[in-house]
């Protein structure tokens, strides 16, 4: 997966990134994933509306984005990146996506002094999620959206130290993540993936209750 630069949406949407079964939106603060006809968009609520995307690791190719029947509005040789990063998108809070095997990865790189209570996710589009620990799957008509493999970790002198942590639910449709027994004056990074299924693998999850 590689991230292009989006001219044709000023002011909106500013990078596009495709995999083989979906596309991802990104703009600042948030981004939305499409499947077919079917769409979730992920904000981090309450996020700096200053914190725009940059874009990381020039991939050394370009794409050409022939969108509609009219060449006139077609982009093409749009330079292609790795990733895309927002800096200080909550105080002292930093944000990457990078591209995966067919999917995206979040990462959250908490500075000290960072407060990991401000950091809740907003979706919109598709409703009731099924949550665990570390997994969170949309069920919808097309097949399934799943936030998955969150991981918390902290570097030392001995190397990446792994950090208890799960993602946590509140009645209102938003998640935070919770994080147990970390040194808040060493940096905190969370990470995840996220991928959109067709239907024939969409995931099997339980029904968790309150």
């Amino acid at each position: 997966v590689v991230f292009i630069s989006d001219p044709g949406d000023p002011g909106q949407t500013q990078y596009l990134a495709k995999t083989q079964d979906y596309e991802a939106r990104f703009q600042a603060g948030s981004h939305t994933a499409a499947l077919g006809g079917e769409q979730l968009t992920l904000r981090f609520r309450d996020s700096n509306p200053d914190a725009a995307p940059q874009s990381e690791a020039m991939g050394g190719a370009t794409a050409n984005l022939l969108m509609g029947n009219h060449p006139g509005q077609w982009s093409q040789v749009l330079p292609v990146f790795r990733a895309l990063a927002w800096q200080d998108i909550y105080p002292s809070t930093s944000l990457r996506y990078l591209g995966g095997d067919g999917s995206l990865r979040g990462e959250l790189t908490l500075r000290p002094g960072a407060d990991l209570t401000r950091i809740v996710l907003q979706f919109k589009g598709l409703e009731n999620p099924s949550i665990q620990d570390d997994q969170v799957v949309f069920l919808a008509t097309e097949g399934a959206f799943e936030l998955r493999a969150l991981e918390f970790s902290q570097a030392s002198q001995q190397g990446d130290t792994r950090v208890s942590g799960a993602f946590i639910p509140f009645e209102d449709g938003t998640i935070a993540f919770r994080a147990a027994g970390y040194d808040a004056t060493q940096p905190l990074i969370i990470r995840w993936e996220e991928v959109w299924h067709p239907r024939e693998v969409a995931p099997q999850t339980a029904t968790v209750s309150d």
